[in-house]
């Protein structure tokens, strides 16, 4: 019984380590750069300026 419980936490704690390891969407990127509405797509943190063919 021991184990099981001693596995349960190993496994909670390697989870709450890898989600902390994940970076948040769009919060990284922010510190570097602002935001951008070049694309209306509703993600500002993917959004690239387009390189706008000329006629």
């Amino acid at each position: 019984m021991l184990t099981l419980t001693l596995g349960f936490a190993m496994q909670l704690l390697l989870l709450i380590s890898l989600l902390l390891l994940l970076p948040l969407p769009g919060f990284s990127r922010e510190l570097r750069q602002p935001y951008r509405y070049d694309r209306y797509d509703g993600n500002p943190g993917q959004n690239q300026p387009r390189n706008l063919e000329r006629n």
